[in-house]
C-alpha cells in the first residue's frame, strides 16, 4: 500500500498488520494520541482542471465500507476481487473514501475505544486485500469531510437537492406504521 497515506504509514509505525494487533496497539492511550494527531482534517476536494488519469471515483456503487452490504471480510474480499478483475485494472487511479479517518473523526465526538477499534478492524484488513490483489499502487483515500446528518437539510437546499426531502417524514412514519417484527 501507498506508504503516503496517512493511515498506512501509522500502522507501519506502530506495527499493526492485523485486527490483533491494532487491538493491541490502540489499548495504548498514547497511541490513539498519535493516531489522531496523524490523522489529516477532514475537506472536500475541489477539482480545477481535468486530471491527467482516468480515475474511477468510489462511490456507493464501489462500496467497501460494508454499510451497503455485508460487512465480513469474506463478502468485502469478494468485492474486491471482482472490482480489481472487472473495473479497477482499466483506470490509472482509484480513489476510495478515506474510512480511517471517518472512524478518527467519529471517535473524537464519542471517544469509546471498542467502537474506534471495531470501525477500523475491517479496514486495515481491506488495505491488506486490497494490496494482495495488486491494487495498492492503483487506490488512493481521499479525505473528504464525513457526511453531516445534523444539517442534510440545510446542505441538500444548497445544492438545490432539497425536493427529495419533501415526503421524508411522511415516508419514514409510513414504513414505521406498516413494518412488522418476525
Amino acid at each position: 500500500m501507498n506508504d503516503a497515506y496517512w493511515f498506512t504509514a501509522w500502522l507501519k509505525q506502530h506495527r499493526a498488520k492485523d485486527s490483533a494487533s491494532l487491538r493491541r496497539v490502540l489499548h495504548r492511550a498514547r497511541n490513539v494520541d498519535a493516531l489522531i494527531t496523524a490523522a489529516p482534517d477532514p475537506r472536500v476536494s475541489v477539482r480545477d482542471e481535468p486530471s491527467d488519469f482516468l480515475e474511477l471515483t468510489g462511490g456507493k456503487g464501489v462500496d467497501l465500507t460494508g454499510e451497503l452490504g455485508c460487512h465480513h471480510i469474506d463478502c468485502l474480499a469478494k468485492e474486491i476481487h471482482g472490482l480489481f478483475r472487472h473495473a479497477w485494472h482499466y483506470f490509472d487511479r482509484i480513489i476510495l473514501p478515506d474510512q480511517a479517518l471517518f472512524a478518527v473523526v467519529e471517535f473524537q465526538g464519542h471517544r469509546d475505544i471498542r467502537r474506534l477499534i471495531d470501525r477500523l478492524s475491517p479496514f486495515v484488513q481491506v488495505l491488506t486485500l486490497i494490496e494482495k490483489t495488486g491494487g495498492g499502487d492503483l487506490v488512493r483515500f481521499e479525505t473528504r469531510a464525513p457526511s453531516c446528518r445534523q444539517h442534510f437539510e440545510q446542505h441538500a437546499r444548497e445544492a438545490e437537492v432539497d425536493q427529495a426531502f419533501t415526503n421524508t417524514v411522511t415516508l419514514i412514519e409510513e414504513i414505521a406504521h406498516s413494518a412488522r417484527m418476525s
